[in-house]
């Protein structure tokens, strides 16, 4: 399969597109994924495009990385936590919106298990 980018050996269509349309960049996960399984990588690129599709009685994007955010600081995931957070405040997350969710990360995980990966997420949004 050649250099990880681009056409697959068996024609499939170019995969980057849709990571490059998202985020600008492919993520080094997603090119490791898909040299590892490219139906695992597929189908994660499924699952998150049903997750974000916009809903009329869904959550709003904001809320969606808001969520994402959360879950990725719970799993002491700091760049996955950072990039989530500058997504929600790109789609319209205010300032508070993102206190309110660090303040419930650090009760639900404590003080040590939060600064991990909590503390990088708001010295970030500070940056903002």
């Amino acid at each position: 399969m050649g250099e990880g980018h681009g056409h697959d050996s068996d024609g499939a269509e170019d995969w980057t597109a849709e990571w490059i349309a998202n985020f600008g960049a492919v993520p080094p996960f997603a090119t490791d994924l898909h040299e590892i399984t490219p139906a695992g990588e597929a189908a994660y690129r499924s699952a998150r495009r049903w997750i974000f599709e916009p809903r009329d009685d869904g959550l709003s994007p904001a809320h969606k990385e808001l969520l994402m955010m959360v879950m990725n600081i719970a799993v002491s995931n700091r760049d996955g936590a950072v990039t989530h957070m500058r997504n929600a405040r790109r789609h319209g997350a205010t300032v508070m919106q993102i206190r309110e969710a660090l303040a419930q990360c650090v009760l639900f995980l404590g003080v040590v298990e939060f600064l991990k990966t909590g503390q990088a997420v708001w010295q970030a949004c500070r940056e903002l």
